[in-house]
Parts: C-alpha cells; sequence; structure tokens
C-alpha cells in the first residue's frame, strides 16, 4: 500500500504536467489562428481546468494547494480574487446566459497604429476603412478585452502556481 501513494502522485504530476504541454501547443494554435473561434474556445476551457489538475497533482503528492486553500472551491475562489484575468476566464467558460461571451467584432484601427499592424490585418484594414476583425471577450457591462491578451495573462498567473509547486 506505502507504493501506491507515490505512483498516484506521480501519475497525478504527469497528468498536470500532459495538460500544461497541451494547453501551451494550443494556446500557441489559437494565437496563431486569431480569428479562430473553435481553437480559442479549446484554450479557455484548457485553462479553466488546469486549477484542478494543480488540486489533483497536490492531493495525490499530500501536499497543500496552493495560497493555501483548503479545497478545490477555495482554490478557485483564490484564483479569482488574485487575479482579474483568471475570474474573467473563469465566468467566460461557465457560459451562463448574462454572462460574458466570446465573439469576432470589427475594431476600428487608430491611423497612427495602422503601420503596426502585422502585414494580413494591415491590408484587410485597407479595404475595411481601418477595422480589422478581433477575437474579443464580452461582458455584460459592453465592456471588452481581447481574447488572447487576456488568455496569455491567465496563463502567466496559474504558472506561478507551478512554479510554486516544483
Amino acid at each position: 500500500m506505502a507504493q501506491q501513494q507515490p505512483a498516484r502522485a506521480d501519475a497525478a504530476q504527469v497528468r498536470l504536467l500532459a495538460h500544461w504541454q497541451l494547453l501551451q501547443h494550443d494556446l500557441a494554435a489559437a494565437c496563431a489562428a486569431r480569428l479562430s473561434l473553435r481553437k480559442a474556445w479549446l484554450a479557455a476551457v484548457l485553462l479553466d481546468h488546469l486549477p484542478d489538475r494543480i488540486a489533483e497533482a497536490c492531493r495525490s503528492a499530500n501536499q497543500p494547494l496552493p495560497h493555501g486553500a483548503p479545497d478545490l472551491p477555495a482554490y478557485r475562489a483564490t484564483l479569482r480574487s488574485r487575479s482579474p484575468a483568471l475570474a474573467l476566464l473563469f465566468d467566460l467558460v461557465a457560459m451562463q446566459p448574462q454572462g460574458p461571451g466570446l465573439e469576432l467584432r470589427l475594431e476600428t484601427v487608430p491611423y497612427q497604429a495602422v503601420g503596426n499592424l502585422p502585414v494580413e490585418e494591415f491590408m484587410t484594414s485597407l479595404y475595411n476603412d481601418h477595422q480589422v476583425q478581433r477575437l474579443m471577450i464580452t461582458r455584460p457591462d459592453r465592456s471588452v478585452s481581447l481574447a488572447h491578451e487576456l488568455f496569455a495573462e491567465a496563463m502567466h498567473d496559474l504558472g506561478q502556481d507551478l512554479q510554486g509547486l516544483s
């Protein structure tokens, strides 16, 4: 029985590492296909599930959860309070009727910023009155955030908790 515990801990660590690597790969794919809702949703769901994998690895190794959380709901609540990006991400993936959504929107690019656009977006803006499509997270209050920037921030915040487990 004593040898079974390390095997469970190792399996949980392997799942956590595999999830992290999959997340890195699929977030990079979403960033490469910046208008793909499907790839963005996959990245969002993988990000949302990472705290569950972290908690599983901690429990299997008989280690405390990050930030001294007693259980998964408390850990997720702590993440929500510490990271606005994670709070918005958790709300997005919950897919509540009055919650945030993920959608493609036209965004006007200021004339001064047109030169900084990638070639593809620059060409699109020329033919669309300086507008380009962006994947946005929309909130009920009508405010918006760039989806890929939010995902990167959420990944950074969760990555700090992963570093703390080493």
